[in-house]
């Protein structure tokens, strides 16, 4: 097994102290037959009369040596069936007493765990008790405000023995660690009964006559009192603490009387509310089971208590009583069959619940009963450590705190922990001054540990801190980085490249940017993510742990390299229905070369990535060619695009004068009329000039040469003469090309401006120099002609006059 290694720097750990004061909140408490929860104290205030309380609970099977009568209980009823008293039990809590009574200044089922708001039921209705009054203005103590009493009164006579004992405890809620004010006031009063004598409080600090309070035992620093019989504040030690709902308890406590063998006693348990008028802030007794009248065996021998067995050790339990006639041991429950004596001897192993049945006078029997528990002893885990020189400056520090205790021995409350630097002489009472942290440069240092066990004898162990290896890294050199994108710069992320410096590296280790902050731990770069640049030096330092070695410092350095990019266009445009050739280049120089080529075009014979420089036959698409140098890789994209086909937007006709407009394609265009068959019928010039009369065609092709799109008009024009005497020449005035126009008219005029003539769809658009099928007489006329051409959407006229001759 590896020696456990101990860092140097042990972080401080912050015990966060808990509120003083509990949340004020309500949690919604279901009440039942008993009002528990789990790990917490149950209370029933239903299932038992005042009479099974005390006959059966609080005196038990006792009642043969004392008679118990006149049984009352007086208190608060609540509307919803809750009392303030009522019969409570441990149930799988760690409360110290396994049941009893409990006597509260508030609802008793409200005690329950866990601890979790404040019980203040106040009511300036529910009063005290004048006898409770008088035993505090008697005693010296406040008696104002007094509310809210519950009492439970017996009368009790015993029959063998002149003195009765019961145990107790007190809870409350006044118990805060800085709470040196108000006093919930309780007192057990024990008086012969039918007597007109004063009652006798016998609750009070063992060995005194002073009253138990919350300010006559309370373990607050501002105000200690008799702490040796106080338990614990609640909401200060254990958190959300869960056996009962009281910020504070004292230890159990016993109340003893002398009494006179025959003669009749009159007890009353009283508790109230001190301090304000509505009665805030409750307290409680607990009365333990079956304690009230028994043999008393002493305290506890536990080890809360300071009082337990120590290892290789025994003590006697002594339950002598005078008039005894038989005695009967048990342990755990079981009788143990050693004889008839009154006292028992127990070894440290031995440890347990002892119980022990008495015979008085052959007329009646006695109980009672010890709890006897073994002191843990220390158990020493490891006693040899590995150092780790944290800050590399040769000197190996240990802090002898409770972190580095706890690899040492298993930790226990009640543990006196102290370190020597030698053995101390005298173990039992060392007058070396302790130690809490060494230092060394030598190999190793030993020191010793000094372990008191509760009140048993100390135990000493010498524990030996040693060098440990530092981790050690494995060959490494500069890390190169691609600047994939020819940024310039690159980011990365400083933890992906951690295990190119060691192997085994425990947990995650931490970059800094010098070596002198690595070593010191200062300022770690919490953001890993780094900017590297051909400018910068691109150097930073890793601090990491390999398993069962101190730390390393290592440098990490990264080389930004550059791929190279081609000069293949990021477009190429193809004619429709075809296909081309990407060419990457042989490099980026002439001297420098690509290393590698890979296509996103499939090899169409293999079907894998094409590797070469050149790919054939690609048609339209996006393609990347990822192209290597310089151990890295640069990825290219270029996309084929099909050309698109050139379209003739307008032809503006006027007169003889045509003139083009194409959009679409690639310019320049070339433009042709009415013959493509050769390159040289194409110009340059979109106007045509003296264009014929009649039907033409014009075509255009981008300077591409992808497509070649033409498109028919068609030119309009009048002569100025027409004879119509039927020999084939001039004979009519034949505008018919209006029927391909759009809004088209044709109109002629006599000299005096009378309408002779008027073109439409039915007469072609054709005079024959008639009006209405009559030979108008030779003589010059007038005509207007307009249209709108469709081929520009322009409106278009001509005008001029005609000479008709009929001869």
């Amino acid at each position: 097994m590896l020696p456990r290694i101990l860092n140097k720097k042990i972080g401080k750990q912050k015990m966060c102290k808990n509120l003083l004061h509990k949340l004020l909140f309500f949690n919604l408490i279901i009440f039942g037959y008993f009002s528990s929860n789990a790990q917490s104290i149950s209370i029933n205030t239903t299932s038992y009369t005042p009479d099974q309380l005390v006959k059966d609970i609080f005196v038990g099977n006792n009642q043969s040596c004392i008679a118990v009568d006149n049984i009352r209980v007086s208190g608060k009823e609540f509307s919803n069936g809750d009392k303030s008293w009522g019969y409570f039990n441990k149930a799988t809590s760690d409360f110290p007493i396994k049941d009893g009574i409990i006597l509260s200044t508030g609802r008793a089922r409200a005690a329950a765990g866990p601890n979790s708001y404040i019980q203040s039921e106040g009511d300036s209705s529910w009063l005290s008790d004048p006898d409770l009054f008088e035993m505090l203005t008697n005693a010296g103590l406040p008696t104002d405000h007094l509310l809210n009493a519950t009492v439970l009164e017996f009368d009790f006579t015993s029959y063998n023995k002149n003195s009765i004992a019961f145990d107790y405890m007190f809870l409350s809620e006044e118990y805060r660690p800085d709470n040196c004010d108000y006093s919930d006031a309780f007192a057990f009063l024990i008086k012969k009964a039918d007597n007109s004598e004063h009652y006798k409080n016998i609750a009070v600090v063992p060995g005194t006559n002073i009253p138990v309070t919350s300010k006559t035992i309370n373990g607050a620093e501002k105000c200690p009192s008799n702490v040796q019989y106080f338990g614990s504040f609640n909401a200060y030690d254990k958190p959300y603490y869960p056996t009962h709902n009281f910020n504070g308890e004292t230890k159990i406590l016993k109340a003893i009387a002398n009494v006179e063998v025959g003669v009749k006693y009159s007890i009353k348990l009283v508790i109230a509310d001190h301090g304000d008028t509505t009665g805030k802030y409750d307290s409680a007794v607990f009365l333990k089971g079956r304690s009230f009248g028994n043999k008393d065996l002493g305290p506890d021998w536990t080890e809360n208590n300071g009082n337990a067995l120590c290892e290789g050790t025994s003590r006697t339990i002594d339950a002598t009583e005078v008039g005894a006639t038989n005695y009967t041991w048990y342990k755990d429950g079981v009788q143990i069959l050693s004889g008839n004596f009154p006292t028992y001897l127990v070894n440290y192993e031995d440890a347990g619940h002892y119980e022990v049945e008495i015979e008085l006078n052959g007329t009646c029997s006695i109980k009672g009963q010890i709890n006897i528990e073994g002191q843990t002893m220390p158990n020493f885990k490891n006693t040899t450590f590995k150092v780790c020189d944290e800050d590399f400056d040769n000197i190996y520090n240990v802090n002898l705190d409770d972190d580095n205790t706890k690899q040492i021995l298993d930790s226990h409350p009640n543990f006196q922990i102290r370190y020597y630097e030698n053995e101390p002489i005298n173990t039992n009472n060392p007058t070396e001054v302790p130690i809490n942290k060494i230092s060394f440069t030598t190999d190793s240092k030993s020191v010793w540990i000094w372990v008191k066990p509760g009140n048993c004898d100390p135990v000493t162990k010498e524990i030996t801190f040693s060098k440990n290896l530092n981790s050690t890294p494995k060959p490494h050199s500069d890390i190169p980085i691609c600047d994939d994108k020819l940024e310039g710069s690159k980011e990365i992320d400083l933890l992906d490249y951690y295990k190119d410096i060691a192997d085994n590296i425990e947990g995650i280790p931490q970059f800094y940017k010098t070596e002198d902050d690595a070593k010191k731990q200062n300022n770690v770069l919490n953001n890993t993510k780094v900017l590297l640049t051909s400018t910068s030096q691109n150097k930073y330092y890793i601090r990491y742990n390999q398993i069962g070695f101190c730390p390393d410092v290592e440098e990490i350095k990264f080389i930004l390299k550059q791929p190279a990019k081609s000069d293949m266009p990021k477009e190429v445009t193809i004619c429709k229905n075809t296909t081309t050739t990407l060419d990457a280049g042989e490099g980026p120089s002439p001297s420098t070369f690509f290393t590698s080529y890979e296509w996103s075009f499939k090899d169409p014979i293999t079907q894998t990535n094409a590797t070469t420089q050149k790919i054939e036959n690609i048609p339209v698409g996006v393609y990347t060619v990822k192209l290597g140098y310089n151990a890295c890789f640069y990825t290219q994209t270029v996309e084929v695009k099909e050309a698109p086909t050139a379209i003739i937007d307008a032809i503006d006709i006027n007169g003889s004068t045509v003139t083009v407009k194409a959009i679409g394609g690639t310019a320049p265009y070339k433009y042709s009329l009415d013959d493509n068959t050769f390159p040289g019928n194409f110009q340059d010039s979109p106007t045509f000039t003296n264009v014929s009369l009649g039907n033409h065609t014009i075509y255009v092709k981008s300077n591409d040469d992808c497509g070649l799109v033409s498109r028919d008009f068609s030119v309009v024009n009048i002569a100025n003469v027409i004879s119509p005497n039927a020999d084939g020449k001039n004979d009519v005035i034949n505008l018919s090309e209006l029927l391909n126009k759009t809004e088209a008219h044709f109109k002629v005029y006599n000299r005096n401006g009378v309408l002779v003539f008027e073109g439409n769809s039915a007469n072609q658009f054709i005079w024959d120099g008639k009006q209405n099928g009559r030979v108008l007489p030779t003589g010059t006329y007038w005509y207007v002609a307009d249209w709108i051409e469709p081929t520009s959407g322009k409106s278009q006229q001509l005008k001029s006059w005609i000479l008709l001759k009929n001869y």
